[in-house]
């Protein structure tokens, strides 16, 4: 006579709760590993920031504290890309655009192109080391993941306030169009405010960089420390207002870029941290 098994298997009921209560914990988890995740992203970008902090110094070191910037006049900050080289002084005055002054870190082997990336900005890729010296500015606009100070006007140096922002996370308020006439990515002045749907100017925070998923961005200053901030303002004071690093200053909360049609070429003072690709 056959014996029946001591071991009974699990109900089609039973296997739908197990099942369920995984699902449950899977649901419960998700959120705090993703958070999990953009917290090393996040750690990383600072880190990228750190590093070029000190690049900037080594530069500044041996420029009599002059960090890298760009021709002013009649140049124009926005014409991301523009390859000129600098022997050509017509065309690089002209033409160059500010990330021009940070692409200097890397062709003189203060930083690499990996350091320019910010790691939660997916679609953003380093320029190849092998093409360093092929080009005088970074080539397109995903070679570079922030924006540094708007050197048109003014350029900060190792010595100025240390408060001082110098390079942060994207300028979410600045758009581009591809310019195939120079095989760059060149700013549009017009499409600067033409703002996404979701930015309120009556809240900074809703103009944080994209590259964090909007909630902040680290922000690297003069004084070597980088940290994160979930508003834009954090500035020095300016006229009694604190500075948004993604605006041109001009003593309101939002500052020029969100008012005018057409963008200013340079920031209102040395103090004003206009952040610029």
């Amino acid at each position: 006579m056959r014996k029946r098994s001591g071991h009974a298997g699990f109900t089609l009921i039973e296997l739908l709760i197990i099942i369920g209560i995984l699902a449950l914990l899977l649901a419960i988890l998700m959120p705090s590993l993703s958070a999990a995740r953009e917290a090393a992203r996040r750690v990383k970008c600072a880190h990228n920031l750190h590093n070029i902090g000190l690049a900037l110094a080594s530069y500044a070191n041996d420029n009599g504290t002059q960090y890298p910037r760009t021709n002013k006049s009649p140049n124009k900050w926005r014409n991301v890309g523009y390859q000129a080289t600098f022997n050509d002084a017509t065309n690089a005055t002209k033409n160059a655009g500010n990330l021009r002054a940070l692409y200097l870190l890397i062709r003189g082997r203060y930083a690499t192109p990996d350091l320019f990336i910010c790691p939660s900005a997916s679609t953003d890729e380093a320029l190849a080391v092998n093409s360093i010296d092929t080009y005088y500015e970074f080539p397109r606009r995903v070679n570079c993941s922030y924006s540094y100070y708007n050197t048109w006007g003014w350029s900060p140096k190792s010595t100025d306030n240390s408060a001082l922002a110098v390079l942060a996370d994207r300028n979410p308020l600045i758009k581009f169009y591809w310019y195939p006439t120079w095989s760059c990515d060149r700013g549009d002045a017009n499409d600067a405010v033409s703002m996404d749907a979701r930015v309120d100017r009556n809240v900074p925070e809703s103009a944080n960089s994209p590259n964090h998923g909007g909630r902040g961005q680290n922000v690297l200053f003069i004084g070597g420390q980088v940290e994160f901030h979930g508003t834009p303002r954090i500035g020095l004071t300016i006229n009694g207002v604190q500075d948004n690093i993604y605006t041109e200053a001009d003593g309101s909360a939002w500052g020029k870029v969100m008012n005018e049609t057409v963008l200013g070429e340079e920031p209102y003072s040395s103090d004003d941290a206009w952040l610029v690709p």
